[in-house]
């Protein structure tokens, strides 16, 4: 029995010494020419020049839940999660974040909008604003926010106002955007359920399957170890080039959004997709090194239209650049979406969506991934 015991244990000692079986994690990168890649994550290195974006995951980004909110900040942060209240002076917030519910606070000073999940908020440079979930709009400044309700000046009044959170869609603050300068070992990080980070002193840990950063979140920033089944995708920051979203930049109706005496502006979505209808053309003053545009654009037929008004869909995308057509597609009922990559002279950039034969008849187009590659100079 005793010589059993002995073998059994010299067993299981051969076995837990012996390295484990595991394929490599399939993951696709990014580089300069925006055309992804599929490879393995232990042949990837954060530190590699050329990778300007790592996804591990393709699926769309997906909250926890719609009763969560979402926090824009000034230096480019979004941080998704579960309201836990506010700091004793009402001047911070505080979120339990993301799948591991980890806590973070952060300063109504670095704040530029707090709403709960799929709200859109139209901003303003110049005043705060609430906005109800009656529908009204309240415009003045925000004095504090507590757990349970949120302390308002409106116009030039003297006092606040107390309003209750739960009455509340979310509200804006008139703070100013300050994107960070990047530096050495600082990424931007996506995670699954949408949030978006910024860390510093960024590592891929392979042994124990963690991104391990430090947030960008004042003075008591925290350090995470997050494991990366919650990372979507991670992008290294350099000074010399980056990929940034469309939606980023302010759009301008150029002419159309209009069909047959009814309105239908272009709008940005919450996902970060925007909806069009032809005949329309949206356009962009393009930031100083903006080299290349990738997007993907197809027509927005959802099921309650039935398959014998579907073929009247039908209509024509032009790409703009400085103001000469520099790419060309169709866009049919039934047909995969078209995907764009080409690369941009400096100026303006413009969106323009022709209707088809049968005139603009359910000529919904939807993009999205529409991102735009920036080169530094140097």
């Amino acid at each position: 029995m005793i010589q059993a015991t002995h073998i059994l244990i010299l067993a299981l000692s051969f076995v837990l010494s012996t390295p484990l079986s595991v394929h490599p994690q399939q993951v696709t990168v990014l580089g300069p020419d925006l055309k992804p890649r599929a490879t393995t994550l232990d042949k990837v290195t954060l530190t590699d020049e050329n990778l300007l974006r790592l996804i591990l995951r393709a699926e769309p980004t997906q909250p926890l839940n719609n009763k969560q909110y979402v926090a824009r900040l000034t230096n480019g942060q979004v941080l998704i999660g579960t309201f836990l209240g506010t700091d004793e002076d009402g001047e911070s917030i505080r979120l339990a974040m993301g799948y591991g519910q980890r806590m973070v606070s952060f300063s109504l000073d670095d704040l530029l909008s707090f709403a709960i999940v799929g709200t859109p908020l139209n901003s303003d440079t110049n005043d705060d604003k609430l906005f109800l979930a009656t529908g009204e709009t309240l415009v003045g400044f925000v004095d504090a926010i507590n757990k349970d309700n949120i302390s308002f000046v409106i116009g030039e009044a003297d006092d606040p106002i107390q309003i209750p959170i739960d009455r509340l869609l979310g509200f804006t603050i008139a703070n100013k955007s300050e994107p960070v300068k990047p530096e050495k070992g600082m990424a931007r990080v996506m995670l699954r359920d949408g949030s978006l980070l910024l860390l510093r002193d960024t590592q891929l840990k392979l042994a124990t399957a963690t991104l391990v950063g430090t947030q960008m979140l004042g003075p008591d920033s925290p350090t995470h170890r997050l494991p990366i089944s919650e990372v979507k995708y991670i992008e290294p920051m350099s000074e010399g080039q980056a990929i940034r979203p469309l939606t980023e930049f302010p759009m301008s109706l150029v002419s159309g959004g209009e069909v047959f005496g009814v309105s239908m502006p272009p709008k940005y979505l919450p996902d970060g997709s925007i909806n069009l209808h032809a005949p329309t053309v949206i356009g962009f003053d393009l930031p100083i090194g903006a080299v290349r545009l990738t997007l993907q654009a197809s027509l927005r037929l959802d099921e309650s239209i039935p398959p014998s008004r579907r073929e009247l869909a039908g209509c024509e995308l032009v790409i703009m650049s400085d103001g000469k057509a520099i790419s060309k597609h169709e866009l049919k009922p039934g047909e995969p979406p078209v995907r764009v990559n080409i690369p941009l002279a400096p100026g303006t950039l413009e969106l323009q969506i022709k209707p088809g034969v049968n005139g603009p008849v359910l000529d919904r187009v939807r993009i999205t991934d529409a991102e735009l590659l920036i080169q530094q100079p140097s």
